[in-house]
């Protein structure tokens, strides 16, 4: 008796590492939310949906997995028993900017909102989303977007000197800042280095924002 009960709990616990495809679609209620980052959570496994909202990824029964998208809150699953997820997002928001506004490691952490003004970073890092109007959004283009090899170009309408390039992960982590003396169709940002997902590229003449853009790793 002891042997078959031994048997089973080692069947069960190893069952509970055992890990499953799970596929899913991950939509806004009304669209397909394309380019959603789906992570494990306290592990650096994850994957980026495609173009549909669709994504594929193995996991354990025991796992949680962190959905994310730019202007969305972020969504926490069990997978448990589950193969196939639907997933709604919901509470979008229009954000354009991060911008680093303090070093705060003491009351940052953990990852969370701190209402609509402030997000600390899981690295202590406090940011603030501003919010930039269309008609300033349209004076510079990012392309291709997505990008497949990670360089973005940029191109502007407009003259602009002195331009600063930061960019910025969805976490408010600088992973890049460079500054050039013209914005013009020589400069493209670098993120081929870069892990698949979503990243905040902010541009500032003279001290002052002139454009944020979302750029998608493919």
């Amino acid at each position: 008796m002891k042997q078959i009960v031994l048997a089973l709990t080692t069947f069960l616990s190893l069952s509970s590492f055992a890990q499953t495809t799970i596929k899913g679609t991950i939509s806004d209620g009304n669209d397909d939310v394309p380019f959603s980052n789906i992570m494990i959570k306290h592990s650096s496994k994850g994957v980026l949906a495609d173009e549909k909202g669709r994504f594929s990824i193995e996991a354990k029964s025991t796992d949680t997995l962190q959905i994310s998208n730019l202007g969305y809150r972020t969504q926490e699953i069990v997978v448990g028993k589950q193969k196939k997820l639907n997933i709604t997002l919901k509470d979008y928001e229009e954000l354009a900017e991060v911008v680093v506004v303090a070093y705060a490691p003491h009351y940052c952490s953990k990852s969370y909102i701190c209402g609509e003004r402030y997000r600390c970073s899981s690295v202590g890092v406090l940011i603030k989303p501003r919010y930039i109007k269309d008609k300033e959004q349209n004076e510079i283009m990012l392309y291709p977007n997505p990008s497949k090899d990670g360089i973005f170009n940029i191109k502007s309408n407009d003259d602009f000197s002195d331009v600063k390039v930061v960019v910025a992960d969805l976490t408010g982590r600088i992973i890049l800042s460079s500054t050039y003396k013209n914005l013009d169709s020589n400069v493209s940002v670098d993120l081929s280095n870069q892990p698949s997902g979503i990243y905040i590229i902010n541009l500032q003449s003279n001290g002052k924002t002139i454009a944020s853009k979302k750029a998608i790793r493919v």
